[in-house]
């Protein structure tokens, strides 16, 4: 009975929502808003302090070069 979602959280602006187990940052490399969802992100995983879930970011996008 899990359900799963996706959202394309572009602009940090769009990282709303409710209480989550994981959060999945896929691309992260090429995500040149990737800190500041990183900490936006805090607030979805924990809970007055106390964490429960899991933030994982992963892959470059095939960027190469200095952006990187």
């Amino acid at each position: 009975m899990a359900e799963i979602s996706a959202t394309i959280v572009d602009k940090p602006r769009k990282l709303r929502g409710s209480r989550v187990d994981r959060i999945f940052f896929e691309e992260a490399g090429s995500n040149e808003h990737l800190i500041k969802l990183w900490i936006q992100s805090l607030a979805l995983v924990s809970v007055q302090g106390n964490k429960f879930g899991t933030r994982i970011a992963f892959g470059t996008g095939g960027d190469e070069g200095p952006q990187l």
